[in-house]
């Protein structure tokens, strides 16, 4: 004996599933926390027994010590300024799976720094020979400062290049020749690169399920329609 439903209550049952599916459809929207992609606090050493950075650092210096670790800080620094980058640490840094990539950091200049030295920020993406700058900072004064700063959609599910660097001036040169021991550059510590994991895509997706469940209403109200203009009715019995 073959199953009848009452198409009435058919509909009904399929326009409550559809409102169902509609709110569902909202609640995967919340974003997600942000997580830990790179992180770096530079406790690896004093200067002199760590005259390299490790930790997968590359370094940009004219001196073997320019660029190393200093009391468990990344040390940038020189003393005969020139054009372009005078000291330098880069390093490679994996998103993929993420978007809405930061980096947070703190910074200090060195003793001898004065408001004309510079400590940039930027990165470049894989295969790309342009820098984009994320932040820039004068190096006056002589207190421990943070900074977060954003890579917009080009730091998104790539790799990328990150690069801290210094540009000194000629302030420290005296007399004809530079002040011995002059230290023109920062301190960068407290590294942290975050963002959040990109989502995974519905299986089904929300959007479709809703268009089967409002397909199937417009089917159930097309049958009584059909049913009415032929004069049946449904043959079903308590």
């Amino acid at each position: 004996m073959g199953t009848c439903m009452n198409p009435v209550r058919v509909t009904r049952g399929l326009t409550a599933m559809l409102a169902a599916l509609a709110f569902c459809g909202g609640v995967g929207s919340t974003a997600s926390a942000g997580s830990i992609i790179f992180e770096d606090n530079f406790d690896r050493g004093h200067y002199g027994s760590s005259a390299t950075v490790g930790n997968g650092w590359g370094e940009i210096q004219r001196d073997y010590n320019d660029v190393a670790i200093d009391h468990s800080h990344l040390l940038l620094r020189d003393t005969r300024p020139g054009g372009g980058v005078d000291a330098g640490a880069t390093h490679e840094i994996d998103t993929t799976g993420y978007q809405n990539v930061y980096v947070m950091y703190d910074f200090k200049p060195l003793k001898d720094s004065d408001p004309n030295d510079y400590l940039y920020v930027d990165f470049r993406t894989l295969g790309s020979q342009t820098w984009t700058t994320l932040a820039s900072h004068s190096l006056g004064g002589n207190q421990w400062a943070w900074n977060t700063a954003y890579f917009g959609s080009s730091g998104d599910n790539t790799l990328l290049q990150l690069r801290f660097w210094t540009d000194v001036t000629e302030d420290s040169w005296f007399y004809g020749s530079y002040r011995a021991g002059e230290k023109e550059g920062a301190y960068i510590d407290a590294l942290k690169v975050w963002g959040d994991p990109k989502p995974m895509a519905a299986t089904p997706e929300p959007s479709t399920m809703a268009l089967f469940a409002t397909g199937m209403v417009g089917m159930g109200l097309w049958r009584m329609r059909k049913n009415k203009a032929d004069g049946k009715s449904a043959p079903c019995s308590d």
